[in-house]
């Protein structure tokens, strides 16, 4: 399996869709379910993760449970990126705008897109 860089999700999906034999990787970003469904049914080779972006793997409780380090603690763990993001959530409201990119490309329409955001920072 070789893997190729391109520029952005977009560009991953159309060189999936085009060449035979490619298998595609992206990150959820700001795709709804419906949205996902739909893309991995027409799409099998193209693959979207769970999470928003790759980066919330490397930081997740189950997978630095994995890692066996005696100190780790999963429950102290999830308290505490509760209570950091509970810290400042409201002052992260105030910067959010919405990316006409984004809604373009997924269809969402604006105050869908900011329910989304909210959903996942509360």
């Amino acid at each position: 399996m070789f893997f190729f860089p391109e520029r952005d999700s977009s560009s991953v999906f159309v060189k999936t869709k085009t060449k035979l034999g490619y298998y595609g990787l992206r990150d959820r970003d700001y795709l709804l379910d419906t949205e996902i469904e739909r893309i991995r049914k027409k799409y099998p080779n193209y693959f979207i993760l769970n999470y928003y972006c790759f980066e919330n793997y490397l930081y997740h409780p189950d997978n630095i449970e994995e890692l066996n380090i005696s100190a780790f603690d999963k429950k102290e763990y999830i308290e505490e990126i509760i209570k950091q993001k509970n810290e400042v959530k409201y002052h992260i409201f105030q910067f959010i705008r919405t990316p006409e990119r984004i809604i373009k490309n997924s269809k969402l329409s604006k105050r869908i897109f900011m329910i989304n955001i909210m959903k996942m920072i509360l």
